[in-house]
């Protein structure tokens, strides 16, 4: 699930990212942080170690799936 971390009255909370917020323009870059978009991971089947590489595919409207390798990082 993609997420974005925002504060709001003082309280940090996680909420499904809009659509508005994974628009990556032509040639553009989207990056998933600590703090902000992330990644969550929901109903593994294994556990992913911190520091190790995560294979990851994305699927985009119009590029299709790209694969990419991801830093699991356990906040």
């Amino acid at each position: 699930e993609l997420h974005t971390t925002d504060t709001r009255d003082g309280v940090m909370s996680m909420y499904p990212a809009t659509d508005e917020q994974l628009v990556v323009p032509a040639g553009g870059e989207l990056v998933a942080e600590p703090g902000g978009l992330h990644l969550m991971c929901v109903g593994l089947t294994q556990p992913i170690v911190e520091g190790e590489p995560v294979e990851v595919t994305v699927t985009f409207a119009t590029a299709g799936d790209v694969a990419l390798t991801a830093s699991a990082e356990h906040r």
